[in-house]
């Protein structure tokens, strides 16, 4: 964000993938994973660049998403505002992820409920993407990109409306996420509920708060080693990190 979107903070990446590209002839592939298209390399090599688009949840996907968190619902207003909520954010999986939390834990899985308080706010987007369609009526790869840059605040946005709400209402859960911010790779629950031990918190207060963050969508789990360990979705951490700076 501070350093450009489409550029190798190290240069020499660049550099290197350009030499990369211009071979005539090389056996190796090189497999770059990114929201934001290297400007400085992708241009001007088409035989040896390929990009694959990936997108997010079809609809049925995205129902279904929901549906596993535990928003269940036949009213079909309600259907079409699930809908609408996963078109807004393109079947962003995290996205959907939080929302659909949001939806379980505050909303008491009422969809409907939801909406009257944040409907208004899709609604909005829904206007903005319309718009911006009636004006880019050819579409090409860097209005796509843009669109991920934008999708990129739409969802930052949402992920910290959730922890200003974890803040005000679960001040240790909050606590715990800024905390275990640090981490760059999967720990066990042990390593995180200490942080909350440092701070003078109750075994028992250690344990709900990781509980509501789990609720809340917010911690990834994984299997290493035959351990369960825990993580941060990059853009979580992104944000909680950002948070973990502000603490007093």
């Amino acid at each position: 964000q501070e350093q450009r979107w489409s550029e190798f903070k190290d240069n020499k990446w660049a550099i290197f993938l350009k030499l990369f590209v211009s071979q005539l002839q090389c056996n190796s592939r090189i497999i770059i994973t990114t929201q934001h298209l290297p400007e400085d390399v992708s241009s001007g090599y088409d035989n040896f660049w390929f990009r694959e688009e990936v997108k997010g949840l079809n609809t049925s996907e995205q129902l279904e998403l929901f549906r596993k968190i535990g928003i269940k619902t036949q009213l079909e207003k309600e259907v079409d505002y699930l809908k609408r909520i996963g078109d807004v954010y393109e079947g962003h999986t995290y996205a959907l992820k939080v929302v659909a939390a949001t939806i379980k834990t505050v909303y008491q899985r009422n969809v409907t409920a939801y909406w009257k308080e944040e409907g208004e706010e899709i609604e909005k987007v829904e206007r903005d993407l319309e718009l911006s369609q009636d004006n880019n009526t050819i579409q090409n790869n860097w209005l796509s990109h843009q669109s991920n840059r934008d999708l990129y605040f739409k969802v930052r946005c949402r992920i910290d409306k959730t922890f200003e709400r974890l803040k005000e209402y679960n001040s240790h859960s909050y606590l715990l996420i800024c905390l275990a911010s640090t981490y760059l790779s999967p720990h066990p629950k042990e390593d995180w509920l200490e942080h909350l031990a440092d701070e003078g918190c109750s075994e028992k207060e250690q344990l709900i708060a990781f509980k509501i963050l789990r609720e809340e969508q917010l911690i990834e789990s994984l299997i290493q080693e035959d351990n369960i360990l825990f993580r941060l979705h990059n853009l979580i951490r992104s944000v909680a990190y950002e948070h973990f700076q502000s603490l007093d």
